[in-house]
């Protein structure tokens, strides 16, 4: 059921919530942007995100780790993938 709260204080006087088990949830709009801006997430302008293949990761892992065994051996170093 979905509630208004008109508690003084309380960011434009009005905060919607939603009452599940006994608890309110507070109903937020979702936005992005730079420092000091905000644009709201629409259907026209949604939320940009990026799809990343888990192969790709793995394959990017590999390579790290390989390219840090030659570095090991050329500087005897004992550097493991995530020590930095």
């Amino acid at each position: 059921m979905s509630e208004l709260d008109t508690r003084p204080g309380a960011p434009g006087g009005i905060l919607q919530t939603d009452e599940l088990g006994g608890a309110h949830w507070q109903y937020v709009k979702v936005a992005f942007g730079k420092d000091g801006e905000a644009k709201r997430v629409t259907t026209e302008d949604p939320m940009p995100v990026v799809l990343v293949d888990h192969g790709a990761l793995q394959g990017i892992y590999q390579q790290l780790r390989i390219q840090t065994e030659i570095l090991n051996e050329i500087s005897g170093l004992n550097i493991k993938p995530g020590d930095v």
